[in-house]
């Protein structure tokens, strides 16, 4: 993908290719979440108890979750902040 966008200038062209990543990151990431096909370290997943595995997917979701929550809400505010600097 970063051969298509060596043309243009380095710079737009290299934030263009990191959003188009990040959009297809977090697209494959909340799909393997939804069809629980996520990677899992089992080694100790696998004896616990079907309540104990409920409680650590109701508490790893959000600990992935809240960074991303982070990210957006910063970038948000960046943007809106570049908004009025322009108007």
């Amino acid at each position: 993908m970063r051969y298509i966008f060596l043309r243009g200038g380095q710079l737009p062209s290299k934030k263009l290719e990191w959003h188009i990543f990040d959009i297809i990151f977090l697209f494959g990431l909340s799909y393997a979440l939804k069809h629980k096909k996520h990677v899992r370290v089992d080694i100790f997943f696998v004896h616990f108890k079907k309540e104990t595995k409920a409680i650590i997917e109701i508490l790893s979701i959000p600990f992935l979750l809240i960074p991303f929550g982070l990210f957006l809400v910063v970038g948000l505010l960046f943007g809106d902040d570049q908004l009025q600097r322009l108007f």
